[in-house]
């Protein structure tokens, strides 16, 4: 199996927060969002699942079926600063959208572990929120990291429940902004093309 069909998420680790380090992480998500699955390989077994499942219920219901379009994942991307960023907002992303397309070059998840600062890029609603949970970083980090690794791969462990204890235990960050951004790939899903 090639890297690009078997890799859901990449991780870069940095010791300190500086602007440099900042435009570090933005350059290697954009290298890890390059890397492309392979379009020449046959699509993938959940997928011909998918359509067969697709081509059976439009049997049963007599309604036309003309396949399954898809668009495939993108390697999930996420960054850790292990130090500094108190001051951190999301003027430094905005720096960043100035020179690129933040779609393309920003990380899915980036947390600031010191300050305790999560950013979570939604490509739903094309922002990035920027939040702050303090003490409560690193779970809520990696209860959104387990949740995009959940969304990328075919197969996964139920981790959604980290999510859904979070919300029972009353864990908000306090908001400190969202950035907009434009979408430049389309979103991964599958979508029955019916008559």
């Amino acid at each position: 199996m090639r890297f690009a069909e078997s890799c859901v998420a990449a991780i870069e680790i940095k010791s300190n927060y500086s602007p440099k380090s900042v435009r570090d992480i933005a350059c290697g998500a954009q290298r890890v969002l390059d890397i492309v699955p392979s379009s020449a390989n046959a699509a993938p077994l959940v997928d011909q699942i998918f359509n067969l499942n697709g081509a059976i219920n439009s049997l049963r219901s007599g309604d036309d079926y003309s396949g399954l379009m898809f668009s495939r994942n993108h390697i999930g991307t996420s960054a850790i600063l292990l130090h500094g960023g108190q001051r951190f907002d999301g003027s430094v992303i905005c720096a960043i959208a100035e020179q690129a397309m933040l779609d393309n070059c920003w990380p899915d998840l980036l947390l600031l572990l010191e300050p305790g600062i999560i950013c979570i890029k939604d490509r739903h609603d094309a922002t990035i929120r920027v939040e702050r949970y303090d003490d409560d970083a690193l779970f809520l980090y990696t209860a959104y990291l387990f949740d995009l690794i959940a969304r990328r791969s075919a197969y996964h462990p139920n981790a959604e429940y980290l999510l859904e204890y979070a919300a029972l235990a009353g864990l908000k960050g306090r908001d400190l902004g969202s950035i907009s951004f434009r979408l430049t790939r389309p979103i991964a899903g599958r979508v029955s093309l019916k008559h």
